[in-house]
C-alpha cells in the first residue's frame, strides 16, 4: 500500500508509442518482455474493446484489432470473453477457429489460454489437462491454473499428481482455502490421513466459525476408517451448522458401521438407527 517504484520515459511523436513504453517496462523489470504487437491500430482497437460498454461493440473492435494485426494474442482472449458474455457459441467457435489459424505465431501463452477455453467448450478433460500444462509452462506463476490442474487429476484419480499441483497453487496462494479443503481429501486418498488433517487443519484455523472444515476432517477420518474421529468431527461441525446436510448424511454412515463393528460411540443404537 506504498509506492516502491517510479518510472518515467520519453521520445518524440513519431516514435509511437512502443518505444517509451518499453523504456517504462523495463525499468520496472528486467524480465520485461517485448509487447505482442507493433500495431497502435491494433492497440487503439483492443483498448476500445476493453472500454466498450457492450459486448456486441467490444467484439466488433477486438475483430478489428486482429484484422490490423493477426497474431496479436490478447484481442483474441477478451474477444472471447465477449462472445460468451452474450452465450454465443458460434461466435466463440469462431474466434477459436481464427487463433487457430494462427498456428505458432500467436504467442504460447495465448495459445494455451485459446486451447484451454476451447477444451472447456467442448468438455475435453484431456485437452483442458494439456493446455492446463502448457499455461504453467508459458505463462507466469498461476495459482488458479495450478489448482485447474489439481482439479482436472483429482477428478481423473491421478492423485498424486493432484496433490503436487495443490502445493504448486498454494506456493504462490497459502492461504487459499478452496486449495487447502482439496489438498486434504486428494491426500487423504493417497493414504497419507496426517498430511491430510494437517491441511484442513490450517483450513481450520483460517476459517474458526466455519463448519467445513471441520466437517471435511470428518470425511477423510471416514475414509481411512478412523470411525470414532469422523464422529466427533461431525459432531463438532453440526454444533457449527446443524443444517449441514453432508454432515448429518456422513455421520448416519459413521454410527452405522461402528455400530456393524460393535464399536462404542456417542449416540445409542436406537439413535445410529434414526440418525
Amino acid at each position: 500500500m506504498k509506492t516502491v517504484q517510479r518510472a518515467r520515459a520519453e521520445g518524440p511523436a513519431a516514435s509511437g508509442l512502443f518505444s517509451v513504453a518499453a523504456h517504462v517496462a523495463t525499468q520496472l523489470s528486467a524480465a520485461a518482455r517485448q509487447y505482442s504487437t507493433r500495431s497502435q491500430d491494433a492497440v487503439r482497437a483492443y483498448a476500445e474493446g476493453l472500454d466498450a460498454t457492450d459486448a456486441a461493440a467490444a467484439s466488433a473492435a477486438y475483430s478489428r484489432a486482429v484484422a490490423f494485426d493477426p497474431n496479436f494474442g490478447p484481442p483474441y482472449l477478451t474477444w472471447v470473453g465477449a462472445e460468451a458474455s452474450r452465450q454465443n457459441r458460434a461466435g466463440i467457435e469462431h474466434v477459436l477457429q481464427l487463433a487457430k489459424s494462427r498456428g505458432d505465431a500467436l504467442p504460447a501463452y495465448e495459445r494455451a489460454r485459446l486451447a484451454l477455453n476451447a477444451a472447456e467448450l467442448n468438455g475435453d478433460n484431456v485437452a483442458k489437462m494439456q493446455a492446463l500444462a502448457a499455461l504453467a509452462k508459458a505463462g507466469p506463476p498461476d495459482a488458479g491454473v495450478y489448482k485447474g490442474l489439481g482439479d482436472a487429476a483429482l477428478q481423473g484419480r491421478r492423485y498424486r499428481d493432484a496433490v503436487n499441483a495443490y502445493h504448486q497453487a498454494l506456493a504462490i496462494a497459502p492461504d487459499d482455502i478452496a486449495v487447502l479443503n482439496l489438498l486434504g481429501y486428494a491426500e487423504a486418498y493417497l493414504g497419507d490421513l496426517p498430511r491430510a488433517l494437517q491441511a484442513l487443519k490450517k483450513y481450520e484455523q483460517l476459517q474458526p466459525a466455519q463448519a467445513n472444515p471441520l466437517d471435511s476432517q470428518g470425511d477423510v477420518n471416514l475414509y481411512s476408517g478412523h470411525y470414532a474421529e469422523a464422529e466427533k468431527m461431525y459432531l463438532e461441525a453440526l454444533a457449527k451448522n446443524e443444517n449441514l446436510l453432508a454432515a448429518r448424511h456422513n455421520l448416519a454412515i459413521v454410527l452405522h458401521r461402528m455400530w456393524v463393528n460393535g464399536t462404542d460411540f456417542r449416540f445409542g443404537k436406537e439413535e445410529a438407527a434414526t440418525a
